[in-house]
This record gives structure tokens, sequence and C-alpha cells, in this order.
């Protein structure tokens, strides 16, 4: 975290001046929002006697669209908009106790509040719920190849010009298979970081 930190203000103070007009040009009401990002992450708690959380780690590879359904309300840092958006992943790769597996996931369901006050960055806090496909059971175990996924994040958007942004984000998500296989531990607390490129029209 220190190193992104890092990274995130040498950025910052390389950004000309005339960047103050980029974030209202780019995250206007009905403008769309196109991204990429890679990341992955790991278990946090201990999830049965049989293993940890923390043994199981992921990896991802997807991408997201969104579109920013309001004019900005309120004021001061909490100034911002919201906006409607859905991921898809089909590269997810689950390391774990067993073997390594394949898998996709796919979040139909974003709902994102821009904060939108600053004229170079564009924090963000989300909600989102999706499910995840793997070929075989996740966590191991008379499981289930299939969960559901619900969790929150925090990121933000670095404008480089306008309407270009490298985006970070943080995600805390509960992975369960909601009874599908005979036994359910699920994974009930994970962290993911992944780094992007989006791109707002």
């Amino acid at each position: 975290m220190r190193i992104v930190s890092c990274i995130v203000l040498l950025i910052l103070a390389t950004v000309p001046e005339e960047a103050q007009s980029w974030t209202s040009q780019s995250t206007r009401q009905g403008a769309m929002d196109y991204g990429l990002y890679a990341g992955g992450g790991t278990g946090l708690t201990q999830a049965s006697q049989l293993y940890r959380t923390a043994d199981i780690r992921f990896l991802v590879l997807g991408g997201r669209i969104g579109r920013i359904l309001t004019r900005e309300h309120l004021h001061g840092w909490r100034r911002g908009n919201f906006e409607y958006a859905g991921e898809i992943s089909p590269l997810s790769y689950v390391f774990q106790p067993g073997g390594a597996l394949y898998g996709g996931s796919f979040t139909p369901i974003i709902l994102k509040w821009n904060f939108t006050a600053n004229s170079k960055i564009v924090p963000y806090l989300l909600l989102s719920g999706g499910g995840l496909f793997t070929t075989g059971n996740v966590p191991p175990g008379n499981t289930s190849s299939f969960n559901f996924m619900a969790g929150g994040s925090g990121g933000v958007h670095i404008f480089l010009r306008p309407k270009r942004a490298l985006t970070l984000e943080t995600h805390w998500v509960h992975i369960s298979s909601s009874e599908l296989g005979r036994n359910n531990p699920n994974l009930p607390a994970n962290f993911f970081f992944t780094v992007g490129y989006t791109w707002f029209k």
C-alpha cells in the first residue's frame, strides 16, 4: 500500500493544471464508463477447522461497463453522482488446497457513488452482487462449483488526460454457495486489489 500511495502521489504531481476541468468533462450525467482491470485477492479469516481462507487465493482479469445516471448532488467533499454498472471476468483463477481451478465471474449489480469534488481524482464507493463459476468446488470438499458473491469496494479514478483514468480499487467480498452444495462453509471475508484503465464517453 505504501508503494501504491507513492505512485498515486507521483501521478498527481505530474498532472497539469488544466486538468481542473477533466472531472466535469468525464463524469457528467449520461456518460458511459468502460474499464479493464487485473488483480488478485486472498481470504482473511478461518472458515472451518479443515482449512483457512487465507489458503485460498484469487487471480482475476475482466472488464466493466457503466452509465452515470444522475447529475451531481450534495456539497463539499460529498458532492457526486450515482452510477449503475456491471462486470464480467472471463479469466478467474482460484488457488486452493488440492490445486488451481479455472473459472469466470459476472457481477450484474454494481451501485456506485462517484465523489466528483476534486479536479484531478474521483474517489468512489460501491456495493456489488454477482456469481463465480469454477471447474471444481470452491472451497474444497462437498460444496459447489457455483458461488454467489456480494461485497463493497472503495476505489479511485486518477485522470491522466480528459476522459482517461488509471483506476485503483480495493474490494471486500463474501463468497457463498447458499446451500447449493451439501456443505456450505463459505468464504466469509476476502480482500481483492485491482489495477485498471477507464475510458469515459
